[in-house]
């Protein structure tokens, strides 16, 4: 999936349509996360999940696949925190740096 803002049209049986407002979706890549500082280990994560490099009082959240809040803290003075993946079903999930358009989205893996 491209960065960008995507929006859902529903078509019911009768063809009325409904279109959903607009979400902005963007990733950071691996080499771009480096780029920035940010370090997440271990990739897979089995039972904590170590996020460093990040900006002192940022809210960090564990998304799944469904765009929901996993997990959620705010890192510490030092930039770093540390997630309990180990109650979290196995998958892909995104790691969200901030909020808004501002993001930063880096794809993990939770086993």
């Amino acid at each position: 999936m491209a960065n960008g803002n995507y929006s859902v049209t529903i078509t019911d049986a009768n063809g009325c349509q409904s279109t959903s407002a607009p979400v902005y979706f963007g990733t950071v890549g691996v080499a771009d996360a480096v780029a920035m500082g940010l370090r997440v280990y271990p990739q897979p994560a089995d039972e904590t999940m170590t996020v460093t490099g990040v900006s002192a009082s940022t809210d960090v959240r564990l998304l799944d696949a469904m765009g929901r809040v996993a997990l959620a803290k705010r890192s510490g003075s030092n930039g770093s925190l540390t997630f309990d993946v180990r109650a979290l079903a196995p998958g892909g999930y995104v790691l969200e740096l901030g909020s808004g358009a501002a993001a930063k989205r880096i794809a993990v893996v939770v086993e």
